[in-house]
């Protein structure tokens, strides 16, 4: 235990500690622990704060290696940036009900974190409070936290619970990045603005949800979650940011609101091909909700593809929209001949809604004779005889 001869005290200010460290109890009367109060005081390993303190002053405990618990009392209102700042075994600790602010970095580097409790009383989550804290698994958000500020979660490997409240409004850049353990986001209808990469690299990171008020979807968001493979995009979505699902290897496909049809252009260029410097992102977007029409001539090829790929993967919703395809394909025949010779699927749907003219048959015809795939030579075989007679198999050998 400490003595008072251990403590600088200035009022009801804890200016410094000088003792030996170990279980440490500061003073009755003490109602402010002051900037860097405890720092680098290694050999420090618990902690009580007495009844009626009010304030943990910047970097108060910072690069205390050693300390392992804490114990807070009702009325602390604020602690300030990085106090507990490189605590890196720090795995006991409550913060009270009565704490309104917890600054910039304040728990940065506490890697014995296990799990944490955030009062209904503090409303923001300011930048870098968590960061690398490698062993956190558990975040609880009790109030309505309107704003998650930038690295605020970083490199928070372990990550694999946290609520995110209604009444967030903000997450900032690089919130989440690296945090390996998180498998499902869903994001409150609240929130208006996500910061760039702020789930980039989300190694284990599988379902997303995007809410309608979100209209911007900025560059890198979920770059490199390569276990990614569903994303539920809100109708308010207007703007999709450069390599925003780059290197999401998983993520075959998106299903795009009616909105996106003002967006395209951004979806074609930056979704649905290779960019510069990184690996391709989501092969076909899928169009929900508004017409092969409302797009332009350059934009309807891949819309097309998407139809196809949407059809395989049974995304029944483009069926209403099958009447629409077909007639595009009948126009564009030969580049969806070209197609259909790589990919059976699509030479049996062109098969099943009759859309193959005479010379076509006959083009896919003498490609398959040479191929593994019976289901669809016995289809066109079937499509010609019906459609064409058996006077139109010239002089193909069977």
């Amino acid at each position: 235990m400490a003595g008072y001869e251990d403590f600088v005290i200035e009022g009801d200010t804890l200016i410094r500690y000088k003792g030996p460290g170990g279980d440490v109890s500061v003073p009755e009367g003490v109602r402010v622990i002051g900037d860097s109060a405890f720092h680098k005081c290694r050999s420090l390993t618990a902690l009580t704060i007495p009844e009626g303190t009010v304030l943990i002053s910047r970097a108060a405990f910072e690069g205390c290696r050693g300390l392992r618990t804490v114990r807070l009392p009702e009325g602390v209102e604020e602690i300030r940036e990085g106090a507990f700042d490189g605590c890196v075994r720090l795995s006991d600790i409550r913060i009270p009900e009565s704490v309104t602010r917890i600054g910039d970095g304040a728990f940065m580097n506490c890697r014995g974190l296990t799990g944490i409790t955030i009062p209904a009383s503090v409303t923001r989550i300011e930048p870098m409070t968590f960061a690398s804290c490698t062993h956190l698994r558990s975040v609880r958000i009790l109030g309505s936290v309107s704003f998650i500020g930038r690295e605020a979660f970083l490199q928070c490997i372990s990550l694999e619970d946290i609520n995110l409240p209604e009444g967030l409004e903000e997450i900032g850049e690089y919130a989440f990045d690296s945090c390996a353990g998180l498998v499902r986001i869903c994001l409150p209808d609240s929130v208006r603005q996500v910061g760039s990469y702020a789930f980039s690299e989300c190694d284990n990171l599988r379902e997303v949800r995007i809410p309608g008020g979100l209209t911007i979807i900025e560059r890198y968001l979920f770059y490199k979650c390569g276990n990614l493979a569903h994303v539920e995009m809100g109708e308010g979505v207007r703007e999709i940011g450069a390599c925003a699902f780059a290197r999401c290897e998983s993520l075959k496909y998106m299903l795009l609101p009616a909105s996106a049809a003002e967006i395209w252009g951004i979806a074609g260029t930056y979704v649905g091909c290779q960019t510069p410097g990184a690996a391709e992102q989501v092969r076909y977007p899928v169009c929900l909700g508004f017409s092969l029409l409302d797009l332009s001539a350059k934009k309807r090829p891949s819309a097309v593809e998407g139809f196809f790929f949407a059809l395989k993967m049974g995304i029944r919703e483009m069926e209403a929209r099958k009447d629409e395809y077909a007639a595009y394909i009948r126009d564009h025949m030969d580049d969806c001949v070209k197609k259909a010779e790589k990919d059976p699927f699509i030479l049996l749907f062109l098969v099943r809604e009759g859309l193959l003219d005479q010379a076509c048959t006959r083009r896919l015809m003498e490609i398959y004779l040479d191929r593994d795939e019976p289901e669809a030579l016995a289809a066109l075989l079937r499509y010609q005889s019906e459609r064409f007679g058996p006077g139109g198999m010239g002089s193909l050998s069977l």
